[in-house]
């Protein structure tokens, strides 16, 4: 199992078997986000085609990193998780919004913590998504 790290990650203990550094600098919402989001992708784009992944984590609905899992999954499962401050964000912001629909779209399950924040999320996608939200209590 590898684990892709961003820069600045830092030194998370975790058991995965490999680390991927990728290189693209780390970059918030705003006029610099698409930029990030388009350089982390190649990069996720090369490492799928190269490790042809069973299943991918893309772990929240916003964030570049997920965004460009979202974008290079191809046929390859992807699996997210609405943690809240993405969600919080997509309700008040368009640019994280469209994000999270993005990766929604991409998503093959998105898992939610409870009944509200499945209401939240599809409130922000016109419920286009709805048959892909898992509610784990």
């Amino acid at each position: 199992m590898t684990f892709l790290a961003l820069p600045g990650s830092g030194g998370w203990q975790h058991s995965f078997e490999e680390t991927t550094d990728l290189t693209a600098a780390k970059r918030p919402y705003g006029p610099d986000f698409a930029q990030y989001a388009e350089k982390l992708t190649e990069e996720v784009e090369r490492l799928v085609r190269e490790r042809r992944p069973d299943l991918i984590h893309a772990q929240h609905l916003g964030f570049g990193l997920a965004l460009a899992f979202a974008r290079a999954a191809g046929s390859t499962p992807l699996i997210s998780i609405a943690h809240g401050t993405d969600v919080i964000a997509a309700a008040e912001n368009e640019q994280v919004r469209d994000a999270l629909i993005e990766i929604m779209a991409a998503s093959t399950a998105v898992a939610v913590p409870n009944a509200a924040m499945a209401d939240q999320v599809n409130a922000l996608t016109q419920r286009k998504f709805n048959d892909r939200l898992i509610t784990i209590p």
